[in-house]
């Protein structure tokens, strides 16, 4: 549901299933923002964003997660994060986040659901490129 509403307000996207597999498409694919998840196996959103700041990769990143922890609060502060919601958030919440990095959705004046959004199969990974980002530099690959 969260790729298709940022399909829905024209963003680009590229979805992976591993932090690994995210930071290695970072040579081929130039990203606008990042979404990340906190909370997974393997690397977590903040150890993917923590890797991309000892590279020198500055890619705005939105974190998502389930947890009630607000120490994570602090965590994403930390990390210059755009925004940290919380499953369910409304979809408002998450383009609000986006549009606030200076993303050009071409929806600025429309109003927009606020329906929560579930994730039963959300992909833990997803860079973002703006619609006008992907039609000057080439279209991006959605998986």
């Amino acid at each position: 549901m969260l790729g298709r509403v940022l399909r829905l307000a024209d963003y680009q996207l590229c979805a992976y299933g591993s932090g690994e597999e995210f930071l290695a498409s970072l040579k081929a694919v130039r990203l606008d923002c990042a979404v990340l998840d906190l909370i997974k196996p393997g690397l977590s959103g903040f150890d993917v964003q923590d890797r991309m700041r000892t590279t020198n990769l500055l890619i705005p990143t939105v974190f998502i997660t389930a947890s009630d922890d607000h120490s994570l609060d602090q965590f994403a502060l930390n990390l210059h994060a755009v925004a940290l919601l919380r499953k369910p958030f409304p979809c408002n919440d998450i383009l609000r986040a986006l549009d606030s990095e200076g993303q050009e959705t071409g929806r600025a004046g429309r109003s927009r659901a606020n329906a929560h959004l579930s994730y039963p199969q959300l992909p833990p990974f997803i860079g973002v490129r703006s619609r006008a980002t992907a039609t000057s530099r080439g279209r991006v690959k959605t998986h």
